[in-house]
C-alpha cells in the first residue's frame, strides 16, 4: 500500500482547488506578517499624533484585512480539509480491498477485533494533510520576513527570540520522544481491548449462561488499567514540555516589555514600535513551535503509517491458477495429486493427498475432530493456496474460487434481506430464485413477511434457527450454479423433514455437480459413491 502515491494522485485529482487552497494560505500568511505593521502605525501615526483622519483611515484598511483574512481562513480550510478527508476515506477503503486479497494465516493468526482496530487507525492518517500543518509549514516564511522586519528594529530583542526559538524547538524533541515511545504501547493496547470486546459481545449469551461475567469484566478491567498508565504517561510528559515552551514565551515577552519599557522612558523607543517588536518576536519564535508541532503531528501519524503498510500491505497470492478454460468446456473432475500442507509452525496436517471426484459423483469424507476437514475445505475452495501439490480441475490449473460453492457448518447470515443473501454478487434471475425456493420449500420454514425484499435478516443470522441459517447458506451455494458443491456438515440443526429436502434435491442435481461432503450421520448413503477417511492422509 503506497500511502504517497495515494496522497498525491488525491492531490492531482483536486489540483485547482489545491493551488487556490495553497495561495490563499499564502496570502493569509502575508496579511498576518502586516497586520502587526499596521498596527504600530495606527498607534505611533494615528492616536499618538492625533490623527483622526490617518487612524479612520488605517482602522478601515485593518478591518478589511481581517475579514479578507478569514475568507481565505475558510477557504484554504475548506480545500486541505478536503483533500485529508479524501485521502484517509481512500486509504480506510484500499485497507479493506488489501484485506481481502490476505491469504488465509492472516484471519488465523489475528481476531477480527484486532483487524477492526488496525483499520479504524487509518482515519488517524488524515492530520498529514491538516490546515494546521500546512500552515505550520508555511509559517517558515513568515520567520524570515518577520526576521529581517525585527533585524531593522532590535538586534538585541532579534538575538532574544532566536536564543528562546533554539531552547523551545529543544523542548518540543524530547516531547517527541516520548510520544515515539508509547505512542505504539497505546495502540497495541487499543487493538487488544477492541479484541476483548468483539469477543464479549459475540459470546454474550454463553457468558450469562455460564455466569462468567466477572471473568471477562476482570480482563478488560486488566487492559484498560494499563492504557490508563500508558496514556497518563503519555499525556503528562509531551504536556510538560509543551506547556515549557508556553512559560517561555510569556517570560521572554515580559523580559521583552521590561526592556522596551526602559526604552520608551528613555524616548529611544515608541509605543507603536515596541507593539511591533512583541508581534513579531512571537512570530520569529512561532516557526520553532510550529516545526515542534509539525513533528508532534507527523510522528503518530508516520507510526500508524508504518503499521498499516505492515499489516495490509497488498498480497499477491500464490498464482496456481495459470490456465482457463475453453468457452464450451465443462468442469467433469477435480484432481487432487500429491498434496502436502501444513500451518506454519506446526506439524504437517497433510501429506500425500491424492483423489480424483468426477462430475456426477458425491463423496462423503469422514474423520475425528482435529483431523482437517475444514482444512480440506479450504484447500479446495482455493481459501489456501500456499500448499505443495497440485489440486486442478479438468487436469487443469484453475482459479478453484471461480468454480466452487460452499455451505459451511456455520454459514455467515449478511444484514440483508433473504434474496440478497442467497443471491450476493451474482446476477439476478428471478425464474431461477423463484424455481429454488420452491424446491427447497422455503414458504414452509419463513413466513411471508420474512422473505419480502424489506425484511433485513440481523448479523450471523440471530433472528433465525440454525436450521433456517444452513438452508440459506445452501440455496446460496446452488443459486451460484459452480460445478462444484462442498457441503460441511449442513444438515445438522435441521428436522427431519428438512433433511430430507436437502437430499432429495441432491438427488435431483447430483448429476450436474461435483458434491464433496463433510459429515458424520449415515443420511447420505443413497447419493455418496465413496467415502473418502481423512486419516488416509496422515502419513507423513
Amino acid at each position: 500500500m503506497n500511502l504517497k502515491q495515494a496522497l498525491w494522485d488525491i492531490i492531482l485529482k483536486n489540483k485547482v482547488l489545491f493551488v487556490l487552497g495553497i495561495l490563499t494560505s499564502i496570502s493569509e500568511l502575508g496579511f498576518s506578517v502586516l497586520l502587526p505593521y499596521i498596527n504600530g502605525k495606527i498607534i505611533d501615526d494615528g492616536i499618538l499624533k492625533k490623527n483622526i483622519e490617518r487612524l479612520f483611515y488605517m482602522c478601515i484598511v485593518l478591518c478589511v484585512l481581517h475579514l479578507l483574512q478569514y475568507v481565505f481562513t475558510i477557504f484554504s480550510s475548506y480545500v486541505f480539509t478536503k483533500i485529508s478527508k479524501e485521502y484517509t476515506t481512500h486509504i480506510y477503503t484500499k485497507m479493506i480491498h488489501n484485506m481481502l486479497t490476505k491469504k488465509h494465516d492472516f484471519f488465523v493468526n489475528q481476531s477480527s477485533g484486532e483487524i477492526l482496530q488496525r483499520i479504524s487507525e487509518s482515519w488517524q492518517l488524515e492530520d498529514v494533510f491538516s490546515v494546521e500543518l500546512f500552515q505550520a509549514v508555511l509559517s517558515l516564511i513568515s520567520f524570515f520576513v518577520s526576521l529581517v522586519l525585527l533585524i531593522n528594529i532590535s538586534v538585541k530583542m532579534t538575538l532574544l527570540a532566536l536564543g528562546a526559538g533554539m531552547i523551545i524547538f529543544i523542548l518540543y524533541y524530547y516531547g517527541s520522544q516520548v510520544l515515539e515511545k508509547y505512542l505504539p504501547k497505546v495502540l497495541d493496547i487499543n487493538i487488544k481491548l477492541t479484541a476483548q470486546l468483539e469477543e464479549v459481545i459475540s459470546g454474550i449469551f454463553e457468558i450469562r449462561v455460564n455466569q462468567a461475567q466477572h471473568l471477562f469484566t476482570k480482563e478488560i478491567d486488566k487492559e484498560a488499567k494499563s492504557k490508563l498508565k500508558v496514556n497518563m504517561k503519555l499525556a503528562v510528559f509531551p504536556s510538560m514540555y509543551f506547556n515549557a515552551t508556553t512559560t517561555l514565551t510569556s517570560l521572554l515577552l515580559v523580559g521583552i516589555l521590561y526592556l522596551s519599557g526602559l526604552d520608551i522612558i528613555h524616548g529611544t523607543l515608541t509605543v507603536g514600535t515596541y507593539f511591533m517588536i512583541t508581534t513579531y518576536v512571537q512570530m520569529v519564535i512561532a516557526p520553532t513551535m510550529q516545526i515542534g508541532f509539525i513533528i508532534n503531528t507527523l510522528k503518530p501519524v508516520l507510526i500508524i503509517a508504518n503499521r498499516l503498510k505492515e499489516n495490509f500491505s497488498e498480497e499477491q497470492e500464490i498464482d496456481n491458477c495459470k490456465e482457463v478454460l475453453e468457452k464450451s468446456e465443462e468442469i467433469n473432475v477435480l484432481n487432487v495429486d500429491s498434496v502436502d500442507y501444513a500451518y506454519v509452525g506446526m506439524e504437517p496436517l497433510f501429506c500425500n493427498m491424492n483423489f480424483n471426484i468426477k462430475k456426477g459423483e458425491t463423496a462423503l469424507f469422514r474423520g475425528s475432530n482435529g483431523s482437517g476437514k475444514s482444512t480440506l475445505i479450504n484447500l479446495l475452495c482455493g481459501e489456501i493456496v500456499d500448499y505443495k501439490g497440485n489440486i486442478k480441475l479438468n487436469s487443469k490449473n484453475l482459479d478453484l474460487r471461480k468454480y466452487t460453492s460452499v455451505t459451511r457448518q456455520h454459514p455467515f447470515i449478511f444484514n440483508r434481506n433473504i434474496k440478497d443473501n442467497i443471491i450476493l454478487a451474482q446476477e439476478y434471475d428471478n425464474v431461477r430464485y423463484e424455481h429454488l425456493l420452491q424446491k427447497l420449500h422455503f414458504r414452509e420454514y419463513f413466513d411471508d413477511h420474512i422473505l419480502n425484499d424489506d425484511y433485513m435478516l440481523e448479523e450471523s443470522g440471530k433472528n433465525l434457527s440454525g436450521g433456517q441459517t444452513k438452508l440459506i447458506a445452501f440455496a446460496r451455494s446452488i443459486y451460484c450454479q459452480k460445478p462444484v458443491l462442498i457441503l460441511d456438515e449442513i444438515i445438522s440443526n435441521m428436522d427431519c423433514k428438512m433433511r430430507n429436502i436437502i437430499i432429495e434435491y441432491l438427488k435431483e442435481i447430483k448429476k450436474d455437480y461435483i458434491i464433496i461432503i463433510v459429515e458424520h450421520t449415515d443420511e447420505y448413503e443413497e447419493i455418496v459413491d465413496s467415502i473418502i477417511y481423512m486419516e488416509n492422509f496422515k502419513n507423513c
